[in-house]
């Protein structure tokens, strides 16, 4: 596979970034599960490799992602530590109101 793409909203994207906004990246194809702060499910099964997902700060209430090392995020620009968040190749993390990761617990 030759990855010779790039996407086509890298231009704009810093410009974008307000304190808080949450960034998903897909370097491989990866089952995923993002829920709106509404209790809505927004994402549910798998996202491409290449993907990428922008989340306004407070609009997510929790993101599960299977494939854990192929998933980066980032928030207000910067790449967030997943380690805590991780467990086996499953990350799992719940989202403040103003947009911080929060452990989502075992329910």
């Amino acid at each position: 596979g030759s990855g010779g793409t790039v996407s086509q909203h890298t231009a704009n994207t810093s410009a974008l970034v307000s304190a808080g906004a949450l960034h998903l990246h897909f370097n491989a194809d990866s089952w995923a599960e993002i829920v709106g702060s509404d209790g809505r499910s927004i994402e549910h099964g798998m996202v491409a490799s290449g993907s990428d997902l922008d989340y306004r700060p407070g609009s997510l209430s929790k993101v599960t992602t299977r494939n854990a090392d192929a998933v980066q995020v980032l928030r207000t620009g910067h790449a967030v530590d997943l380690a805590p968040f991780r467990r086996a190749n499953i990350v799992r993390f719940a989202l403040s109101s103003d947009g911080s990761l929060a452990s989502a617990g075992d329910r």
